[in-house]
């Protein structure tokens, strides 16, 4: 039996058809529109870029440019190992005073029988920042004399010129040299203390410049030829001084300071001695010096006055030579 088809359940079926329809159409106006999801990167990484190598220089090769080589006649007692030249060398030469044109002053300390008051005086001149001159009695350092303190001699006198002092020779036995004492016995006293000096050193190249004859016998040299002949041969000048401290005669700290300060001259030579009154007195000289525009030097750098000095010609003793 066939199905009756039926007004009714169309009817029905239909409005059910258009209710769906509208809620469907209601939901999707409703809706929110989905946002779109951004990838933001956290991390900047930095974009390589192509490095560009340097190009390498080629240093040309210099070639060195030779020096010439000096026949050393003397070398300076400073530094004798390196030293190719010493220009001032005035053999048999007597001198007092350095150039007077020039503001320099040259201390000059004699004897030196105590190794205490050299180490003091070394002190002084370093921290002042300065350098003198020694003239030591061959026998006051010979370690051989003085076998106590041997080793302390050597240590001294080796820090002494490794500051940069000099030592010159004050003979060995500080005898009295006369104008008929024979050339070859200075010279023998000379040598002696030179060997003496090259031991406490340790130094057997160490050479001397200048000579100080005991007591300044020689005065300008013109009554004591045999002791002008002497020190030629050594290679040595005679050096005596342009003023005295009076340290060895007693002076004071006090008067030494006074005297001296008040006889500052261009080029003068000072004479002092190894006493504990010339020692304490050269901080307070040094200082006066400086504040008046002096400098300090060594004899190795000492350029004679010639209004001061004199020489001799050895092919004709005694006659003088020339005198100022």
């Amino acid at each position: 039996m066939s199905k009756e088809y039926s007004p009714r359940r169309f009817v029905r079926n239909a409005t059910l058809g258009l209710f769906l329809a509208a809620e469907i159409s209601a939901c999707n106006a409703t809706a929110p529109t989905p946002k779109p999801i951004s990838f933001e990167p956290t991390l900047s990484l930095p974009v390589p870029t192509e490095t560009t190598k340097p190009t390498p220089t080629t240093t040309p090769t210099l070639e060195p440019t030779p020096t010439p080589t000096l026949e050393p006649t003397f070398v300076s007692p400073r530094l004798p190992e390196q030293t190719p030249l010493l220009q001032y060398v005035y053999p048999g030469e007597f001198v007092k005073r350095g150039d007077p044109t020039k503001k320099v002053l040259y201390i000059t300390i004699d004897d030196l029988w105590h190794a205490d008051t050299v180490r003091q005086i070394i002190a002084t001149l370093d921290e002042e920042g300065v350098n003198a001159s020694f003239f030591p009695i061959g026998r006051a350092i010979d370690p051989e004399n003085h076998s106590d303190q041997a080793q302390y001699i050597i240590d001294t006198y080796s820090m002494l010129v490794t500051h940069g002092n000099v030592i010159g020779n004050h003979t060995n036995n500080h005898a009295p040299i006369q104008p008929n004492t024979p050339s070859a016995a200075i010279d023998a006293d000379l040598e002696r203390q030179l060997a003496i000096v090259q031991k406490v050193t340790g130094n057997p190249n160490y050479m001397q410049t200048w000579m100080r004859p005991p007591g300044g016998q020689g005065g300008l040299g013109n009554k004591f030829p045999n002791l002008g002949a002497a020190a030629e041969a050594e290679g040595m000048g005679v050096l005596t001084w342009t003023i005295s401290s009076g340290g060895d005669g007693g002076a004071t700290t006090a008067q030494i300071i006074a005297h001296v300060i008040t006889s500052f001259q261009n080029g003068a030579v000072i004479l002092f001695h190894g006493y504990p009154n010339d020692a304490n007195s050269l901080k307070t000289i040094i200082e006066a010096g400086k504040a008046q525009g002096y400098t300090f030097d060594t004899i190795d750098h000492l350029v004679p006055d010639p209004a001061t000095s004199c020489t001799f010609d050895t092919a004709t003793f005694p006659a003088v030579k020339s005198c100022g």
